[in-house]
This record gives C-alpha cells, structure tokens and sequence, in this order.
C-alpha cells in the first residue's frame, strides 16, 4: 500500500518489478515474528514460530535480518530462563532447516559479485538525495501526521510497559541505525544496499502509529472515565479512595468501560482505515477524478485532495506487463529475432552457443528498439531451447563473472548501462569488445545501433552471419569454450582483505590489462606452478576497483601443443577430448565450488572467472553438483526437520507466570470479569491485591445509583432491580484452594 517507492520490495510496484518473492518473505516473515512473539507470552507454537522463520529465510536474504533481528529483540524484552530456551529451540530449529540453503550462500559468498550499489543519501540523486527524504518520502503533513502518531505509541508504549509497542519503537530505532551504519554494506560481507531496509522502518512505523492512535483515544476514553469514577468513590469513601479505586474497583469496571471503549476505538480506525483504502480506489462519496491534460486531479466533495501522472498507482504498470510480448508495438520484430537466433542454433554449420547483444537502453534515454522491456531478450535461451545462452541472465548479480560481461557489454553497446560501480569501462569500443567476447567464450554478438554496427564490420573476428530488421548479427571467432594453453599459468599468492574484492583486483586487471601478465594467474595449482605476489599500482578510493600487478618477474613457460575435439556442453556439465594428458586446458564457463572433474586434476580458478583442468585422462568431464559442504548442510536440515517435529509435538515451555501476560503489565486484564489475586501479579504483587470493599466511614452520606446509570459501581447491583439502592458489602475472597474459585 506505500506508494513511496517502487523497487524497494514489499508494496505492489515492487512485486510487480519482480521482487515477488520479498513480498511472500515479508508475509511469512510477519507470521513468524508474530507466533514467536505469543509464544513469548504462553510458550505454545514452537513448531509454527520455527517454520514460518524458515520459509521466510528461504523466501528472500533481505528479510533474513528483518525476522532474526526482530526475533532476537522479542526475546531481549521478555528475556529470562525459560524465554530463553523458549527462543533458542525455536531459532536453532528454524535456523537447520534453512541450513541447506543459508549455509552455501553464507560461506560461498566470496565466489559471489557485488554489484556496489552506492547507498543511500546520493547528493543528487533522486529520490534518496539525503537523509530527510529516505525516511520521510510522503508529503510533509502526511509524513508529520504518520510520525507523530508513532511518536505518541512508542513514548505510550514506555510509559505503560507495552512490550509490543516497545518492540516497535526499538526496532525502528535498530533499523535506523542499520540504514546508517550499512551505507557501504555489511561490513566484511557486502553485499547489502541500505535502501533496501527502508521498507521495514515504513511498515514498523505504520503499526506503531496505529498503536499511538489507539492510545490517544484511549487517554481521552480513560480521562473520562477515571474522573467519573474518582468523584463517586471519592464522594463515598474520603479516606480510603486510592484503595478502593485501585484494589477492587478497578478490574469489574474496567471491564464494561473498556468493552464499549474498545468497540468505539476499533469502529473508529476502521472507518479511517477503509476510507482510506476507498479514496485510493476512487470509491469515496462525492471523490471526482479529473483529469487536465498533464495529471490526475482527486476530489472529495469539491476540495482538492491529491495529484498523480496517473489514476492509480500501478495501473499503468500492470498493463504494460500482463498485455505481454504480443501487445508490444515491435512485437513482430522481435520475434523475428529469436526465430533468427533460434535457426542459427539449429544450423550445423554455426550451432549452440552464448549470445552478448548490444545493450537496449530504457525509454528516458532515447530507447529506438522497445521489446517491452530491456531486458527482453535475456529469454534467448527459453524461446530456443536453451541453445542460444544470454551472457546477461536472471542470475547476473550473483555471478562473480557479472562485472567482466559488463565490462564487454560497455565496449560492445552505444549506451550501455555500466551498473557495476568501481570498475574502469571503455565504452564504444568493438575491438576491445572482440577480445573480451573471446575470453568469456561468447559465440554471437548482436548489434543494432548504426554506431556499433559500422565498428563491427571493421573486426575480422566479427563474422556477419544474419541480419534481422534493425539487428546485425555476428559470429565471433576465437571463441571456443574449451581451448588449451600455451603458457603454464602462476598461482597468485592470497592478499588479507575481502577475498571477493581481492580476486576481482586480479580478475579485472587481467581481463582489461593481459598486456602486463605473461602468463595467466590463477588462485590454485600444483606445488611446480610459480608463485608470485601482487600489489596494487596505486591505492585508489573506495569503490574504485585496484588494478593490481605481479611483484616478482613471470618467468614464462611454454606447453606443448594440445588439441581439444568432442566439446559437448549440458545444463550442469562439460566433457571434452584431448590428444595429450597433462597439459593444462582452459574452461571458458564461470568458476564455482561446486565444480568437480573426473579425467582431470582440478578445475582451478582462473582468471578472469573461468576453470582450469590439468588432464590425466584423454576424456574429460566436469560436473556442478553438490560439495561436501553441501551435504553437511543438507544433514543439518534434516536434524531440524526431527526437531520441527519435536517441538510440534512437544508440550508448552511453562513459563513462572503460567497464564498469559497481559499487554499492560501495571494493570489487570480488562476483559477478566473479576479482580486478580496476588499470586497471579508476579511481576508487582503491590499493584493491586484482593481484599474486601472497606465499610463506608460512619459519617458517610449512603450512595446511591440512579436507575438506567451508566455509573461504573452500578456493576456491583446484583440486578438491574437493586439500582437505587446501597451496594451490598462484596463476599470475601475464594481461598485459591476453594473449588468454586473461578476459574
């Protein structure tokens, strides 16, 4: 329902720009947090509280932090012995049974890229240029309006021992700091861009508003009442007022105060609630849109109530996306295209392979070539089969080879978008972008723009193969996947530091500057191999990636000859022949740990993010499957379904206090329909006892209600017929061994 951004993940924008997947996390997210947060009162749902963490850490790694930092913090406002168990059963639990994923991805991550978003305020950028306009984005009185309320519940909150509005409060506090402290990511891991907590400080904001509403009402409700009652008593027992008030009737008058109290508050947030909902959906009475030329107007019975450039927040989106490929007006072109692409796949004279296409800029910068989207054709391998790869994919920001098709995109493309932050690009660069394509191992190049296309006939590497509509594709010679080297490669020596960052140094330096390298670096290889160090050239400022070279001289050695016949590539493998073991071969597909040779010493990381096998057989094939690592993981989580289904079968943590706590821990709970005795206060067993309503003072005028009052003491009547007459002294408290004690 926030309106305020569109990419961030958790409102309909961002689902609708594919952060779907934030979306089902911030839900089960939410039911989490809320099951642990009751099993904190009653220690029931252990099993549920486990789970619904779980998928949620599945669902999205953003809202991984948002559940485990709230969970931790739910425990750290109830905490004592048997909480604590209460939290660790469950988050051990929850924590095993996303292990098969969370524990790959965490201790993989320097085989991963970081994209370095530049975090947020960007002086000049829009919309998050400063502080101020991160977190206040709506209109001034609206986000003044949103703020005070939650202002009003937090300091409610303290105030009354709201552990729940407490919760809030601090954790909106938490994430403030968050968003300032991860300006350049986690420390030590990256990988987080710190708008993307913004959607969580918004979301606590609304509830603790929501909470400062209520409370506001309730302290007008509560004025009243108190005053009225106060007077009675007083009038009725000078001596003994703050007793009576405080020890017995309180709790049976709060209960029918509080019900129509409560009926009155919930009634009132609704109406705002859903007239709300209905003024954005264009359902208020009276509500008139209007539109000049330029923007929507809104109306409400003749005052001007809002703008927008559109009649609904996505409404546009929304038919954009779901009319299609087909509703686009270039569809025909398009699909021209990949039938184009999907011949050459099928023609035996060119076959499969990986495809970089000049990249199609957005609309704002002048886009000739709209698919419906620029990244339209990243479905080159659905709609042909797989044969013809895209070099930009769904998984681009998770690929350590990401910033070096970049880098090719950049010299490849009239406009590229350039979005790995600290690399050096060379743009409009066909050559460059000739020796690029073949180090990454892509087969097509296809241009469209008349720039990119007059260079691309200038490169004899670029061999024209089809054209179609505005489109000039090109093979790209040299570029095999498997080819073998004609130097040994040297084994570069770790650096400290963000080991992601330091190979990326290495990688970058290599792929733009193979000139000051004599022989290919790699990460690993034999003991024979040489070893050199590298430094960098100059240290320059964050995020500029180092270009960084060997310290020690590369002595050169050459290799024998090898040739490399029967390439065949899978989904998950590679399998090759040579004519002669032992000579190292290069593998042109991206390096990952999950990588395992048979026929072969390896694969080695190599430079920039490729894979380097030593033969020891002429048949070779290399497979992406599960590591050691992987089924470690995998019986961790199957420990944590054993004890998903322990804790669903296991009795509730009996908490000191057995009953459940009530919200306001300085006050009964007003919808018990009785006092509470002392030893159900564990928490303050001086605020309110059970004791008998004290005699009247001799000299007491007698008190009375008046029949049809709404006078609180009218609740100590036995019926409607005895108002008007002296309330009869109530009967002495049930002993807690008594069994016609209520219950």
């Amino acid at each position: 329902f926030d309106e305020t951004f569109t990419i961030l993940g958790g409102n309909i924008a961002s689902t609708m720009a594919g952060e779907f997947s934030f979306s089902i996390a911030l839900s089960l997210g939410l039911l989490g947090l809320a099951v642990f947060a009751r099993g904190m009162d009653d220690g029931r749902h252990r099993g549920l509280a486990a789970l619904l963490i779980a998928l949620a850490a599945l669902s999205h790694g953003i809202v991984v932090f948002f559940v485990l930092i709230g969970a931790l913090l739910l425990w750290v406002i109830s905490i004592d012995a048997k909480r604590t168990w209460y939290a660790v059963t469950v988050g051990v639990t929850a924590l095993a049974l996303a292990a098969f994923w969370l524990v790959p991805f965490i201790l993989s991550s320097k085989y991963m890229t970081d994209m370095k978003y530049e975090g947020a305020p960007t002086p000049g950028g829009v919309p998050w240029n400063s502080y101020w306009r991160m977190f206040f984005p709506r209109r001034t009185v609206i986000d003044q309006l949103w703020t005070l309320g939650a202002l009003a519940g937090f300091i409610a909150a303290l105030v009354r021992r709201h552990r729940v509005g407490a919760f809030l409060g601090v954790y909106s506090l938490v994430l403030t700091a968050m968003i300032f402290l991860s300006k350049e990511g986690i420390p030590g891991f990256g990988l987080l861009w710190n708008v993307r907590l913004l959607p969580f400080l918004y979301l606590l904001r609304y509830m603790l508003a929501m909470v400062g509403i209520v409370e506001l009402a309730w302290f007008g409700i509560d004025a009243v009442r108190n005053h009225r009652i106060a007077k009675v008593v007083v009038d009725a027992y000078p001596g003994d007022a703050h007793e009576v008030l405080t020890d017995t009737l309180a709790p049976p008058v709060a209960v029918r105060q509080r019900f129509f109290a409560g009926v009155a508050v919930a009634a009132l947030v609704s109406v705002v609630g859903i007239g709300w909902s209905a003024f954005h959906l264009g359902k208020l009475p009276t509500q008139k849109e209007i539109y000049n030329g330029k923007e929507y107007r809104f109306e409400v019975a003749g005052i001007d109530i809002a703008s927008s450039k559109n009649n609904g927040f996505v409404d546009g989106w929304a038919k954009w996306n779901y009319t299609g490929y087909e509703a686009k007006s270039r569809y025909a072109e398009y699909r021209a295209l990949v039938e184009t692409m999907k011949a050459l796949g099928e023609d035996p004279a060119h076959g499969c392979g990986r495809a970089m296409w000049e990249h199609l800029p957005s609309d704002k910068d002048g886009n000739s070539i709209d698919y419906g989207t620029p990244m339209a054709l990243m479905l080159l391998p659905f709609w042909t089969n797989s044969c013809i790869g895209s070099s930009e994919g769904l998984y681009f920001e998770a690929s350590a080879t990401t910033p070096y098709h970049f880098l090719a995109s950049a010299a490849a493309s009239e406009k590229a978008s350039n979005p790995v932050r600290g690399l050096t690009y060379d743009n409009q660069n066909a050559a460059l972008a000739v020796r690029y394509m073949q180090e990454l191992g892509l087969r097509y190049y296809m241009a469209w723009s008349p720039t990119m296309i007059a260079q691309a006939a200038a490169q004899p590497e670029l061999v024209p193969v089809a054209t179609s509509g505005p489109w000039h594709i090109y093979e790209v010679a040299g570029s095999d996947l498997v080819v073998p080297l004609t130097v040994e490669p040297v084994v570069v020596r770790e650096r400290s530091g963000d080991q992601r960052e330091r190979w990326l140094e290495v990688g970058a330096s290599y792929f733009q500057h193979p000139d000051r390298w004599a022989a290919i670096p790699v990460a690993d290889g034999p003991a024979e191999w040489q070893r050199v160090t590298v430094q960098p050239e100059e240290l320059l400022p964050h995020p500029k990636v180092d270009v960084v070279k060997p310290v020690e001289a590369i002595q050169p050695k050459p290799l024998e000859p090898v040739q490399v016949t029967d390439v065949k590539i899978g989904d998950e493998s590679v399998s090759f022949h040579v004519d002669k073991v032992g000579v190292p071969v290069l593998v042109r597909v991206s390096y990952f740990p999950n990588w395992t040779a048979k026929g072969a010493e390896g694969p080695y990381r190599v430079a920039p993010n490729m894979m380097l096998v030593i033969p020891t057989s002429q048949d070779v094939r290399l497979s992406y499957g599960p590591t050691r690592l992987d089924y470690l993981a995998y019986v961790v989580s199957a420990i944590g379904l054993i004890g998903l289904v322990l804790l669903w079968r296991a009795k509730p943590v009996r908490y000191r206090d057995s009953e459940l706590r009530p919200a306001y821990i300085d006050e009964p709970d007003p919808f018990a329909g009785r006092p509470v005795t002392d030893d159900e206060l564990w928490w303050d067993d001086t605020v309110m006892g059970e004791r008998p309503l004290p005699p009247p003072p001799a000299d007491a005028t007698p008190m009375t209600l008046l029949p049809g009052s709404l006078d609180p003491l009218a609740v100590f009547a036995e019926d409607e017929d005895q108002a008007g007459e002296p309330a009869p002294d109530p009967a002495p408290p049930a002993s807690p061994d008594d069994p016609q004690r209520p219950t």
